[in-house]
C-alpha cells in the first residue's frame, strides 16, 4: 500500500523471480479496518496450504487464513480504496514520505543516526543514549534499533512535537 504509490519505486512484484507471495494489508497505510487484507500468490498450488475442508457448506473446500469472514471490512477497504483512488492514495503516501524524512532529518540533528534510509515509511535508528521520553510509546526492532513508522494519522505536528522532547531531553543531558 506504499510501493506502487512512491514516484520511483523499487521493484517489489512478481517480476522478481524470489517474490513468490505478496501480502495487501489496506488496514494499515489503506486506513481500512482489521481484518482486511489480501494475500496474491504467484503460484495457485502454493494455496493447497490454505485449504480447508468444509463440509457444511455448499463448497466443500476453500482456500482461508481464518474462519467466519465478514465481509465488512472488506466492503470498507474498497470504499476507501475507490473514494481516494490512485491519485489520492498517492497524496497519502508522500505526505508519509515527507514526514518520514522530516523525521529522518530531525533525529539525525541530534545525532541519532538512521540504520538504513528507507524505501518506505518506516525509520530506524540506532538506539539513542537515553530512553525515549514519556509518555512516548516506540518500537524496536530484533536488533534493538528504534523504529518509526509514519502512517497516515502521524501528522507533522506529531513528528515535530516527538523531536522536540527528543531535543530536550538531549539539551538536558548536554548540561
Amino acid at each position: 500500500m506504499v510501493l506502487p504509490f512512491l514516484p520511483d519505486p523499487p521493484a517489489f512484484d512478481f517480476a522478481l523471480p524470489g517474490v513468490m507471495s505478496i501480502a495487501v494489508d489496506p488496514h494499515k497505510m489503506g486506513m481500512s479496518t482489521i481484518p482486511a487484507g489480501c494475500l496474491l500468490l504467484r503460484d495457485e498450488r502454493d494455496l493447497c496450504s490454505l485449504s480447508v475442508d468444509t463440509p457444511y457448506l455448499t463448497v466443500k473446500q476453500e482456500f482461508t487464513l481464518s474462519g467466519t469472514r465478514p465481509g465488512a471490512s472488506v466492503a470498507g477497504a474498497l470504499a476507501v480504496l475507490e473514494y481516494l483512488g490512485f491519485e489520492g492514495m498517492k497524496a497519502v503516501v508522500q505526505g508519509c514520505m515527507k514526514n518520514t524524512r522530516r523525521l529522518i532529518d530531525g533525529m539525525e540533528s541530534y545525532g541519532i543516526r538512521r540504520v538504513v534510509t528507507p524505501d518506505v515509511n518506516v525509520a530506524t535508528f540506532m538506539r539513542p543514549g537515553h530512553p525515549v521520553p514519556a509518555p512516548w510509546q516506540v518500537s524496536f526492532t530484533r536488533s534493538g534499533h528504534l523504529r518509526i513508522v509514519c502512517m497516515p494519522h502521524v501528522h507533522a505536528e506529531t513528528i515535530d512535537a516527538f523531536l522536540e522532547e527528543i531535543g530536550d531531553q538531549y539539551a538536558e543531558t548536554a548540561d
